[in-house]
């Protein structure tokens, strides 16, 4: 094959791999407030009529939580569904700041960063406490709980692979270009790469 050949066969891939990234931060972005369905084997649907219907295997469902009214709704969602009997929620939390480490002689900012890190650390506990107390009293499902610590997508992905997750649920703080550029965005990143089913539930217009 020639090298021209080559080149342009590699400019139609690439064409096509960023079509497809643009698309898949397009549906995030633009569906209303609610629930957001995407890839895998467990089949989720946006009408409350198709989660009335059981499945056929108890799952498990991994539930990221960070105390935001975002994520509020996320375990709400949860709560209100039914699940199938001998059905597993895993409740989680990442410790992490979004304070930078900057290269500072004063030390100033990996102060700041250290303080930051400690003051999350005392509040994980409690939102994942928060979230099983309101998942509490549902008949056949097991509820329990963990904190991970680092970069909060990371320590997502990670969780859902090692506990074999097969949907993962965490909401959507609808960031602007701008702040999603500089915070980036977990939800994203999440349901792009999770190895099982994602549910991204968003929240409504001007909340979290």
């Amino acid at each position: 094959m020639s090298p021209s050949a080559i080149f342009f066969i590699g400019i139609f891939t690439t064409a096509l791999l960023a079509i497809f990234v643009y698309l898949s931060f397009h549906e995030i972005r633009a569906s209303p407030a609610g629930v957001t369905p995407f890839r895998g084997l467990l089949p989720i649907a946006e009408r409350t009529a198709d989660l009335e219907r059981p499945a056929v295997r108890p799952l498990r469902v991994l539930l990221a939580t960070d105390g935001s009214p975002c994520s509020d709704r996320a375990v709400q969602s949860v709560a209100m569904r039914p699940w199938p009997p001998d059905s597993h929620i895993e409740v989680v939390s990442v410790i992490h700041t979004r304070m930078p480490t900057i290269p500072d002689p004063t030390l100033m900012f990996e102060a700041a960063h250290i303080d930051a890190l400690e003051a999350d650390r005392l509040r994980a506990p409690l939102r994942v406490r928060r979230a099983e107390q309101c998942l509490a009293g549902k008949p056949g499902v097991t509820v329990t709980s963990k904190v991970l610590e680092g970069n909060p997508e990371d320590a997502i992905l990670d969780e859902a692979d090692r506990w074999h997750a097969d949907v993962v649920v965490l909401g959507s703080h609808g960031y602007g270009p701008m702040k999603r550029r500089l915070l980036g965005s977990v939800s994203q990143s999440v349901a792009l790469h999770a190895p099982c089913s994602v549910e991204i539930v968003r929240c409504l217009h001007g909340a979290g």
